[in-house]
């Protein structure tokens, strides 16, 4: 008899454990297929925001355009850099040695060389110019922004070592502050305001693929809307399903919307 209760003891053990590990692998698997969620923790601890920086006036003796008024109107230079907008910055995100609110622009010259630079009149940023063969380089250009002597915004393309899709990107980072529209039909972008990152990602692409990266000084999220980020970005969706060569063609309906993962809700 007792040798019986044994091994139902042992049985109900079995069975009790088995059950748990059942719980936690739907668990996981409920997590992994729903980045929506916003019990997910991100791998980037959620950032203090830094005290505004006091900076030195700067301009580059090379560049004697520096600084001039964009050209374009303010509707026709949505989604690019205009630096005139930007009138503050605090210490905030880094990529290859590059730091907002600590960069400054020999330092930046000297990690980015050899590089072209130049002002862009047309937009009102700084331009560093990659012109290595494709195949060699790991980035692209990069539009950027000084306040004073330090680097108060740069946006590029990473080809190695930034996460690439939507998910890899929620996973790093948590769920988004906003989505809105970019530049591209295809396109949405994704903020994380207090940690001075935004994402231009490419519906068209499996997985929703990475194409630019925004580097910024931090923004309160309570001032987000009004800040020079949303003034930079279109107010609509613009550009059309299909290009002049056929390239890419039409969204389905769900995904035609500002948002269509559902993160501004």
């Amino acid at each position: 008899m007792k040798e019986k209760n044994k091994r139902n003891n042992a049985l109900l053990i079995i069975e009790k454990t088995a059950t748990a590990l059942l719980i936690v692998i739907v668990i996981i698997i409920v997590f992994d297929l729903n980045p929506n969620t916003s019990s997910i923790t991100p791998k980037i601890p959620h950032p203090t925001l830094a005290p505004l920086i006091t900076t030195t006036p700067f301009r580059p003796s090379d560049i004697p355009d520096y600084g001039n008024p964009p050209t374009l109107s303010l509707a026709k230079r949505r989604n690019n850099l205009d630096c005139s907008l930007i009138t503050e910055v605090r210490y905030g995100p880094s990529w290859n040695g590059l730091q907002i609110g600590i960069t400054t622009y020999e330092e930046m010259r000297e990690i980015l060389a050899p590089t072209l630079v130049w002002w862009n009149g047309h937009y009102g940023h700084l331009y560093f110019e990659e012109y290595r063969p494709a195949l060699e380089k790991e980035w692209g250009s990069f539009r950027t922004c000084f306040v004073g002597d330090r680097l108060s915004a740069m946006q590029f393309y990473d080809r190695s070592t930034f996460p690439i899709t939507r998910k890899e990107l929620i996973s790093t980072y948590g769920k988004p502050d906003r989505v809105t529209w970019a530049h591209y039909y295809h396109n949405r972008i994704l903020i994380w305001a207090e940690r001075g990152i935004a994402v231009e990602l490419d519906l068209a692409t499996e997985g929703d693929k990475t194409a630019g990266i925004l580097m910024f000084s931090p923004i309160p999220l309570e001032e987000l809307e009004k800040s020079w980020l949303m003034q930079s970005l279109p107010k609509e969706g613009l550009g059309f399903p299909v290009t002049d060569d056929g390239y890419y063609g039409q969204l389905p309906p769900e995904l035609e919307v500002e948002d269509p993962w559902g993160y501004n809700k």
